[in-house]
C-alpha cells in the first residue's frame, strides 16, 4: 500500500512541477518567449490585406531553439471570444516571421503564437484603427542595457542594436510598437 502511496505523491508531485514550469512545451524548451513586431501600419483598413513582422525570442534574448516545433503567427479574438489565425512564414533571419492578415471591422485581442510556447500578448487591435500594444513585459524593461549575442547579424529585432564584436544591446524604449 506504501508502494502505492509513494507512486502517486511523487505522480502529483511531477505534475506540479510540469504545471509550475508553465506546463510540458516550457519544460521541453527550458524557457519562456516574446514577440516583438517590426514597425506596424498606422492604420488598419477592414478587409484589406497588411503584412506584419514579428520576431519570436526564447528567453527574451534569442530565436528559439527549437525553431521548426509548433505554429508561428498571430491569433485575434473578438470580444464574443471568436477567434481569427493567421499562419505566419519563416524569413531568412532567424526567429523572424511574416504574417498577412486580413480582418473584418471590429477590436481584437492580438497574441504571437510561438511555436510550442505559449502564446504571448500584443495589444488591442480595432479595425478600422490602429494597434494599441501592451506595455513590455517588467522582465523584458529590467533587460535594458544587457549585452547578449547577436544572432542575427544586420537586419535584427527592434530594440537590439549592434554594438559590435557580434554583441547588441537591449534598448527596451526601441521594442515598443512604433
Amino acid at each position: 500500500m506504501r508502494s502505492r502511496e509513494a507512486r502517486t505523491l511523487l505522480l502529483v508531485a511531477l505534475v506540479l512541477t510540469l504545471v509550475g514550469a508553465g506546463g510540458p512545451a516550457r519544460a521541453r524548451t527550458g524557457g519562456t518567449a516574446v514577440t516583438l513586431l517590426d514597425p506596424v501600419p498606422a492604420a488598419f483598413t477592414p478587409h484589406v490585406t497588411h503584412t506584419l513582422g514579428l520576431w519570436v525570442l526564447e528567453n527574451d534574448v534569442h530565436p528559439p531553439v527549437q525553431a521548426g516545433s509548433g505554429r508561428y503567427g498571430l491569433r485575434f479574438t473578438s470580444p464574443s471570444g471568436a477567434t481569427t489565425s493567421f499562419t505566419a512564414v519563416r524569413m531568412k533571419e532567424r526567429g523572424h516571421y511574416a504574417v498577412a492578415v486580413a480582418l473584418a471591422p471590429g477590436s481584437y485581442r492580438v497574441h504571437a503564437l510561438q511555436g510550442i510556447l505559449a502564446p504571448f500578448a500584443i495589444g488591442t487591435l480595432a479595425v478600422p484603427g490602429a494597434l494599441k500594444p501592451d506595455p513590455l513585459p517588467r522582465h523584458l524593461r529590467d533587460r535594458d542595457g544587457l549585452v547578449v549575442t547577436d544572432h542575427w547579424g544586420r537586419v535584427r529585432p527592434p530594440g537590439f542594436p549592434s554594438i559590435g564584436g557580434g554583441k547588441v544591446r537591449i534598448d527596451a524604449d526601441v521594442m515598443r510598437i512604433r
